[in-house]
């Protein structure tokens, strides 16, 4: 027993010396050639390495660094720690894929433009802004099911424009599994627009929203005039937003 119990430690020991040294540049020219990633200025190793640029498909993060989590292998998971810019801001977390092809992120934290997430989720005629501040406990995703997520999104200084500009204020969106299903609470501080509601996603890609819109005092006639073009007047002054369909309709998955 003894001696089996040896003889993997010295296999283990022999493949973690084998992936420290490994250089990350072959991996590279994989990665280049058979992916829509490009990396460039690549240096150090598979276990600990640092590009320059990342670049996927328009988005470019710079100085990235990681450093790869051996134990991780021996439950079958693939998992890196990363650190790199995206926008010159900082973005942390682990990221990884299991053998069942399941990808995954783990503490992640950063901030993005809104401007940017307008491009990436290619929004038609909004008009975004404000800095997102992102911080998602756990995040994992099959191909062909719906993610897990547990984590909160903090919309900093928001504004919206279409014909005109509404401030939002600051916008929190928390969002948990419950079930089988994704929930998020949405609410706000601040703006032209007092924001309330939630919204679900169950497992066949059927999403409900229900949001509560309420002018403050700082809302133009134009705006609340608006908002009675796609939401439900309330008694109170209020506009309730109800919304439902299937992401699979949208071609969203």
């Amino acid at each position: 027993m003894k001696r089996r119990y040896y003889l993997l430690t010295a296999i283990l020991a022999y493949l973690t010396f084998t992936l420290a040294k490994f250089p990350a540049q072959p991996i590279v020219t994989l990665i280049n050639d058979n992916t829509t990633a490009t990396l460039s200025g690549v240096s150090g190793s598979i276990w600990d390495g640092h590009a320059r640029s990342i670049d996927v498909e328009g988005v470019r993060l710079s100085d990235t660094h990681w450093n790869m989590k051996a134990w991780k292998l021996l439950i079958g998971r693939a998992a890196l720690d990363i650190d790199t810019r995206l926008e010159d801001e900082a973005i942390t977390g682990e990221i990884g894929a299991s053998l069942t092809g399941t990808v995954f992120a783990n503490t992640l934290s950063g901030r993005v433009s809104a401007q940017t997430v307008t491009q990436l989720a290619n929004i038609p005629m909004a008009q975004l802004s404000g800095m997102i501040d992102i911080a998602v406990e756990h995040i994992s995703w099959s191909q062909g099911e719906l993610p897990e997520v547990d984590g909160r999104l903090v919309w900093k200084d928001a504004s919206v424009t279409v014909a005109e500009t509404a401030s939002l204020g600051d916008v929190s969106i928390v969002i948990t599994q419950q079930d089988d299903s994704l929930r998020a609470n949405v609410n706000n501080d601040g703006g032209d627009i007092e924001l309330k509601g939630d919204a679900s996603l169950n497992p066949a890609a059927e999403y409900e929203a229900n949001i509560r819109l309420k002018p403050t005092a700082s809302a133009s006639q134009n705006l609340r005039r608006s908002l009675g073009l796609f939401a439900e007047p309330q008694g109170d002054g209020a506009y309730l937003l109800k919304n439902s369909g299937s992401l699979k309709q949208l071609g969203l998955i």
